[in-house]
């Protein structure tokens, strides 16, 4: 993913880091302005994720964090949030090798999706994991 709003994003999570709440509010409104100028749709609504996830970052709010043992996932399949195939293939090759894994999902709303399960299975074929966490912030 390469761009203008990407680079913003960049730029504000950095400010973030070094905690410049100006520069972190400046670069969130460009990020924004130049979100609207994305042609492609899927990136467009990824830039607009990281986006939500920026602000929330940088006005305090905070996700409820889910996290427990990867043995359990099966047994605790209740109220995941909408992942879409494209998202699930992502995030199943950005975690090969991985033994931790933090997803942070953003939702309008919370409800049961048979997508999270078909992700979990896919853990499990990687076998590597050994700790997920998800967070979910519910807008």
């Amino acid at each position: 993913m390469r761009g203008a709003a990407v680079d913003a994003l960049k730029k504000c999570a950095e400010a973030l880091q070094h905690g410049n709440q100006s520069l972190a509010n400046a670069e969130m409104g460009r990020v924004l302005d130049l979100t609207e100028e994305e042609t492609e749709p899927k990136t467009r609504r990824l830039i607009g994720y990281f986006a939500q996830a920026l602000a929330c970052r940088t006005y305090g709010f905070h996700p409820t964090y889910l996290s427990f043992p990867s043995s359990d996932w099966k047994y605790r399949m209740c109220e995941w949030c909408d992942v879409f195939t494209t998202v699930g293939r992502t995030i199943s090759d950005a975690v090969k090798g991985k033994r931790r894994v933090h997803v942070i999902e953003l939702v309008q709303h919370m409800h049961i999706y048979k997508e999270w399960e078909s992700l979990f299975d896919k853990f499990d074929e990687l076998g590597d994991l050994r700790h997920l966490r998800l967070s979910f912030l519910v807008q």
